[in-house]
Formats: C-alpha cells, sequence, structure tokens
C-alpha cells in the first residue's frame, strides 16, 4: 500500500482553518486512511492504490475540506478550446499508441513544495496505474518553454538531446544504458533502433517516454504554465491518469484549462461526469440504517460527490477523476464514509445459535488434508485471470468467455479452469528443485443461460518420472477415503498429450480429466520437464454424491 508523508502546519494552510491535531487524525481515519506515524509536526498515512488523489497533500486537504465544510455545488472544470496540437506519427502507433494531453495556466507560480507534490504524484501513479510505466508514462512541462504544434515520433537511437537532470547532450542509446533511470526502464523500449519522442515544431526534444523528460521543459519555481502529457498502451489508463492530474492541479490553485487536439480528436469531451441512480430502499438495506434522501445527499457533499432527487431516486454526479466508484454499492461506501463508521450502533444479531462449520466445509478441509498428506502444496490463485494464459497458451479454444464490462485490463476474464493457472505457477518456479506438486480446491465459472459458480480440484506434478499412470493413482488415493472409485476412459484435449488423455467418469457422468501436459502446451508455459494434471468437479455431482441436497441448501 502507498504511503505519503504530511507536513501538519502545511495542510492546516491548505485547509484555511486551523485544526487541532487529533481532531485532524480523526478525519483521516474518518477517510478511511491509516496512521503509520504521527508527532507534532507530521503524520505518515496509508492509503489505497485506487485512491491516488490522495499521493499528494492537495487531495488529502479537498477531502478535509470536504468533510468541514461541505457543498451543494458541484465544480465543474472547464476545459477551454485552443488552436494547440499533437500529432502522432505512425511510427510510434505499434510502441505505445494512445496520448492524452491537457494546459494548465495559472495566475501564480509554483512553489518548491508544489513541485515536490507534484513531482510525488506522478511517481505514484507510474507505479501504480502505469504498472511502473509500463502500461503509462507521465510527462510535465514548462508550458512557455514549449513551440506548438508538438510531434509524437519515433527516432532513431543516435538521436541526442539533454535528458532532465542532466547538462550534457546524451543519445538516447547513452540515456539507455548510461543513465539509471534509462537502465531501469530500458526494457520497455521494445525497438531499439527507433524509439518514441515527443518534439516541438523547432524540432526540439521534450519527452522521451516512458523513460526521461527533457531538461529544457523542467518544470520550476518560475513555472506558470504546465503541459502534461501522458501516453500509454491503454486508452482508459491514459485518460485515468489525466483526470486525476487535472483534478489535482485544480486543487493546487484556480488553473485554467485548455484542450489540446490530439490527431484532430478534441480531448475534452473524455471528461465529462458519469451518472449513478440511487435510491434509499438499497442504501439503507445495505447499511442497516434509516436514512433519508436528504441525509444520504448531505453524506455524499462530505466525500465531494454532488446529486439531485428526481422521481424520488438520488442521481448522482461522478466525477472522472472518481474511476474508482463502479456502482451503487461504491456510492454506499462513500455515504458510509460521510455518515461515519463511529456514529454505526452495534446491534446483536437474530439468531442467538451459534456458528458451526457446513458440511461442505469439512468435507474440503478433509480432501485438503488428504492432498497435503500425498505431498502436494496448496495453492490460492485468482478467479480474475488473463484470457492469453488461459486460452493461448494452452491453445483451448475460447469458448463462452465471461467478461468484464469495465476493467483495467481488456484480457481479464473469470476463469472456467483451474490447470492453466497451475501451470502459470510452475512456469515461474523454474529455477526451483523438482517435483513440484502443487493442488488447487478452488471456484471455477461456468456460463449457460446464468453465471454458475462450481467448486473444482485440480491436481498437477511436475517431475521427470511423471506420467498418466501415476497422476491416476494420486487421484484415485485422493477420494479412496471417501469411498469414491472412478472409471477412466479415453478422450482428448488440446492441453493433454494424444493417447495419454481420460475422462473421469462417476455414476455414468463425466466429472473431470486427468492426463499427460502436451509438449506444445508445456513449451509455450517455457516448462522443460514433463507434467502431469488432473481437474474434476466438485458441485452437483460428487459432493451431492456425499451427502444429500438439504445439507448444502442452508450453507
Amino acid at each position: 500500500m502507498p504511503v505519503t508523508t504530511l507536513n501538519l502546519t502545511r495542510l492546516r494552510m491548505l485547509i484555511g482553518r486551523k485544526i487541532k491535531t487529533q481532531d485532524l487524525i480523526n478525519v483521516l481515519t474518518s477517510l478511511g486512511l491509516d496512521i503509520e506515524e504521527q508527532n507534532q509536526t507530521y503524520v505518515r498515512i496509508e492509503y489505497s492504490p485506487n485512491r491516488p488523489d490522495y499521493a499528494t497533500d492537495f487531495g488529502i486537504a479537498a477531502a478535509i475540506k470536504g468533510f468541514y465544510q461541505p457543498s451543494s455545488k458541484m465544480y465543474n472544470f472547464k476545459i477551454r478550446p485552443s488552436n494547440y496540437e499533437i500529432k502522432i506519427d505512425d511510427s510510434v502507433k505499434k510502441m505505445r499508441p494512445c496520448l492524452s494531453a491537457i494546459i494548465a495556466k495559472g495566475d501564480q507560480i509554483l512553489n518548491d513544495e508544489d513541485i515536490k507534490q507534484l513531482l510525488a504524484l506522478q511517481e505514484d501513479l507510474h507505479n501504480g496505474l502505469g504498472k511502473k510505466r509500463s502500461k503509462a508514462s507521465i510527462g510535465i512541462h514548462d508550458f512557455d518553454q514549449l513551440s506548438f504544434p508538438l510531434e509524437y515520433i519515433a527516432v532513431p537511437g543516435n538521436h541526442k538531446f539533454i535528458p532532465l537532470g542532466e547538462s550534457s547532450i546524451f543519445t538516447m542509446n547513452d540515456i539507455l544504458n548510461k543513465l539509471t533511470v534509462g537502465q531501469k526502464y530500458k526494457h520497455l523500449i521494445q525497438n531499439n533502433t527507433h524509439m518514441p519522442t515527443i518534439m516541438d515544431s523547432n524540432g526540439i526534444t521534450i519527452s522521451f517516454p516512458p523513460i526521461i523528460n527533457s531538461a529544457c521543459t523542467t518544470i520550476t519555481n518560475k513555472t506558470k504554465n504546465i503541459l502534461i502529457e501522458i501516453t500509454a498502451i491503454d486508452s482508459i489508463v491514459d485518460d485515468d491518469i489525466l483526470s486525476i492530474m487535472i483534478d489535482t492541479l485544480h486543487n493546487i490553485q484556480d488553473y485554467k484549462f485548455y484542450n489540446i487536439k490530439i490527431d484532430g480528436n478534441n480531448v475534452s469531451s473524455k471528461f465529462r461526469n458519469r451518472k449513478i441512480i440511487l435510491d434509499a430502499q438499497f442504501v439503507n438495506a445495505a447499511l442497516g440504517l434509516q436514512m433519508s434522501n436528504d441525509e444520504i445527499m448531505k453524506s455524499l457533499q462530505k466525500n465531494r460527490l454532488y446529486s439531485h432527487i428526481q422521481n424520488n431516486k438520488i442521481i448522482c454526479s461522478i466525477p472522472r477523476s472518481r474511476f474508482d466508484i463502479l456502482g451503487k454499492i461504491d456510492l454506499v461506501e462513500e455515504i458510509l464514509i460521510g455518515y461515519g463508521v463511529k456514529n454505526l450502533e452495534p446491534t446483536l444479531p437474530t439468531s442467538q445459535n451459534l456458528g458451526y462449520k457446513s458440511h461442505l466445509t469439512k468435507y474440503l478441509e478433509s480432501l485438503t488434508m488428504i492432498m497435503i498428506g500425498l505431498g502436494y502444496t496448496e495453492v490460492l490463485n485468482q478467479s480474475l485471470v488473463d484470457s492469453q494464459i488461459h486460452y493461448a497458451l494452452t491453445q483451448t479454444k475460447p469458448n463462452k468467455l465471461i467478461k468484464f464490462t469495465e476493467s483495467l485490463n481488456k484480457n481479464h476474464i473469470l476463469r472456467n479452469s483451474i490447470i492453466p493457472s497451475l501451470l502459470y505457477n510452475i512456469s515461474k518456479n523454474i529455477h526451483n528443485t523438482y517435483p513440484q506438486k502443487l493442488f488447487e480446491l478452488g471456484t471455477i465459472f461456468a456460463k449457460s443461460n446464468v453465471i454458475n459458480e462450481e467448486i473444482h480440484l485440480s491436481c498437477i506434478r511436475a517431475d521427470r518420472n511423471t506420467n498418466f499412470t501415476e497422476i491416476k493413482s494420486t487421484l484415485q488415493s485422493a477420494f479412496k477415503p471417501f469411498g469414491i472409485s472412478f472409471k477412466t476412459k479415453r478422450t482428448s484435449s488440446p492441453i493433454f498429450s494424444y493417447g495419454r488423455t481420460a475422462s473421469i467418469i462417476l455414476n455414468s457422468n463425466t466429472v473431470g480429466i486427468v492426463g499427460e501436459i502436451s509438449q506444445d502446451v508445456l513449451h509455450n508455459f517455457k516448462i522443460r520437464i514433463p507434467t502431469s494434471a488432473f481437474e474434476i468437479k466438485l458441485t452437483g455431482l460428487l459432493l451431492e454424491n456425499q451427502y444429500d441436497n438439504n445439507d448444502f441448501m442452508h450453507d
């Protein structure tokens, strides 16, 4: 979790009122921030990565002001039209194809602390949303040093300019090989013959994304006007980062923002507010309260979220910078923060019975202990997986993919098998000793008319001596204590070797698959040792074979 340090004197100045230290601490914790360290001078706080606006004291001061001075009026920053333009050359469209930019013109110069906060935000966004610059990188420039139009173009590695923090000229190759920042991020430059750069109309280099900016546009304590540019491989992340930068600049001073045309397209259209419709019944059911519409709206105002009533529904406007708010339940959390967690009154549960483990839990725990006894190590993988790993590497044809309408990674899907995840685990441990024996008891998702959740057991063994007979023996041994004996029937699967694969049969129903992983799949995962695996469905067939349905209806 990211951590930032707040100078209490400066924080009070930004808030515009004198607040006792303990009162400040109380508000910070009410905002969901964890206190790492504190004294009379400063406080170190830990904040959630989905709130990068808390990386600076400007963002935190704005949140505190909302708590003390909630307003019913929403600030809509205006992006003014302009003739400024950045042209994108075809040469960069296979490198980092996405670019967003904005111009901020102010009446006051930046002081040293303002610059420090901006650079801290830049680095936080690089490491968080930018995934250590692999998805996006940010350039902050002194606008008055630029000559428009700008051009985003790939240039040869012998192209020269003076990089940020240096006084002499370097070639781009020298930057990658000699400067610390270049050595750290040069793996992000896929083509070492030509590299992305942003140049002004005089041919002066202002940025070498995602590595370093030019020294000629360095922001200083004389800077009034700023250019922010973000280059990325994903347009959503690109716009997310720009929205945070705009919001932070607005909190620094009353900047006037100007649109930049990117290849003829306006940036301003991307920053309209979203709307989410709430009703009090949904909110009260989630929180166990009896809040009126007015009380809900006031709680939202404390978090700088503004709403109005229409047909007895609460219409909430979501700023572009609050991309962490995806749906109604996220707004319920904001309402709770505004209401105050400390104001919730604890109540006793309606049931006075003691909790106990269900038959299902006991069964799965027993199965886990048996697998451990057989020498396997349990792993827990995420249900959200990369479709490239799940299908392309396993040579499996995508079927009934379960995707997300809003996801930062367009390749993310809900898994319908555990074996690809276990293969990925093995691929990340190829330098460790063998044999490697892993298993997972986890949930997979099957799509029919509805999305069904199923519990599966999957087991994998990477060993020079592993084969079909051995992995089938492990399968039979795992279920023998439950009095279950399987039959197998020859089958085929892209994941497994031809002739070394079988369906797992129980009571004439196919409940799984077992076999030796094919050489092509092992090659795709860079696994250089024979590997075998099985996966078996427990829900519906196997579990109900052990207990009657009534035991599971109440789990």
